[in-house]
C-alpha cells in the first residue's frame, strides 16, 4: 500500500476552530516509510496541511494594535 493510498484511506486533517490535528499519528510513519512517491502526493496533502497550520498559528499569536 503506497501512501496515496494511506491518505485516502485516514486522511490527515487540521481542524482551525479547535487547533487540532486528525490522524497526525501518521507523518512520522510517511516521513520514514515514503520513498519515490509522486510530488503530486506532497503537493495535494502535505502542503495544504502546513498552510491551514501557518494560517491558525499566525491568527492565534497575533498581537493587538493597542498593545504596542
Amino acid at each position: 500500500m503506497g501512501p496515496d493510498k494511506a491518505l485516502s484511506l485516514v486522511p490527515i486533517a487540521f481542524h482551525e476552530d479547535r487547533l487540532t490535528c486528525s490522524n497526525s499519528w501518521l507523518l512520522p510513519i510517511l516521513d520514514k516509510y515514503t520513498c519515490g512517491a509522486l510530488l503530486q502526493l506532497f503537493l495535494e496533502h502535505i502542503v495544504p496541511l502546513a498552510k491551514s497550520v501557518q494560517n491558525a498559528s499566525d491568527m492565534e499569536y497575533q498581537v493587538p494594535w493597542w498593545i504596542y
